[in-house]
């Protein structure tokens, strides 16, 4: 596969925001699948993935696979977290509600902002260099995390927050790991061969949580609605991802291409509209979240 020239990158860099919105959008459309065919959460991560891993495989051998250690180490990393990760937040939503847990949740690409600069002290530098800038950014991420939170208006416990701390760091780890296996590899070669690795890395591990449940037996002899509903998660995601690991190929910042992907919400609610659903979230709240991504879209420019 040719190498996209660092000219062609660079012109295409101040549109990181659309990778975040495609992300986003087929997001949305991961949740709605998984709510019309409601089957388990750790058994459908499997199916998708093994989908997934194998339709890219002969795709990720056409466009050949990274040489950089880094790469690879990012990307399996990425993929244990991802499932450690999704796998709590599973839990979470049976625990505690999806509502308490979709108001949290968005904490993590400020989390993800935070640990890109420790490893990269040197961008904390740059921003810091102009404070006007570094205010307007920090201002508009918290201003988008804010208007997700206040999304929906289910109570917030204390149990709730101390359960989902973990997962919010293991998410803010996740997108900078995301964005190390994108900078360590060539752009559109990097974002492709990760999505069939992570696949294949998210596979090994849900199988192993499978099997240490006692529930791979019952996982593979699923009935076809949960097949169905794996292949269509898996071309969703595939979509998704293509959108997100653009972003985080031409963001500055993980953060910033995690918080438009973490607008998901705002599309199903357009379509609970456009369709007639009954939806309790707050209209407010989506309008605040996207003057806040616009300001991010802004300062991030400057």
């Amino acid at each position: 596969m040719t190498p996209i020239s660092p000219e062609t990158l660079a012109a295409a860099a101040p549109y990181w925001w659309v990778g975040g919105l495609i992300n986003a959008f087929f997001l949305a459309g991961i949740v709605m699948v998984n709510s019309h065919y409601r089957v388990d959460g750790t058994a459908i991560i499997f199916i998708r993935s093994l989908v997934v891993s194998v339709v890219l495989w002969p795709v990720a051998l056409a466009v050949g696979l990274p040489t950089s250690p880094m790469f690879w180490a990012a990307t399996i990393g990425a993929g244990v977290l991802a499932t450690v990760g999704d796998s709590l937040v599973m839990n979470s939503a049976s625990r505690y509600g999806a509502g308490v847990t979709s108001r949290l949740l968005p904490m993590s690409p400020l989390a993800g902002f935070l640990f890109w600069f420790v490893v990269h002290p040197e961008k904390l530098a740059e921003l810091l260099a102009r404070p006007w800038v570094a205010l307007g950014v920090l201002g508009a991420l918290v201003g988008c995390v804010v208007a997700l939170a206040c999304l929906r208006s289910n109570a917030v416990t204390r149990a709730a927050m101390f359960y989902l701390a973990p997962i919010i760091v293991l998410y803010g780890l996740n997108d900078v790991l995301n964005k190390t296996a994108q900078d360590h590899a060539p752009a559109g070669q990097g974002g492709l061969v990760y999505i069939w690795l992570i696949s294949v890395t998210v596979t090994v591990c849900a199988a192993l949580l499978l099997l240490g449940r006692g529930r791979m037996t019952k996982t593979i002899t699923l009935n076809r609605k949960v097949y169905k509903a794996g292949l269509w998660l898996g071309g969703l995601y595939i979509l998704a991802m293509l959108g997100r690991n653009t972003a985080m190929t031409l963001a500055i910042n993980p953060a910033y291409a995690s918080i438009i992907g973490s607008s998901a919400p705002l599309w199903v609610y357009a379509w609970h509209r456009w369709k007639g659903i009954p939806d309790s979230a707050s209209p407010m709240a989506g309008f605040a979240f996207v003057a806040s991504a616009a300001l991010l879209i802004l300062f991030a420019s400057l």
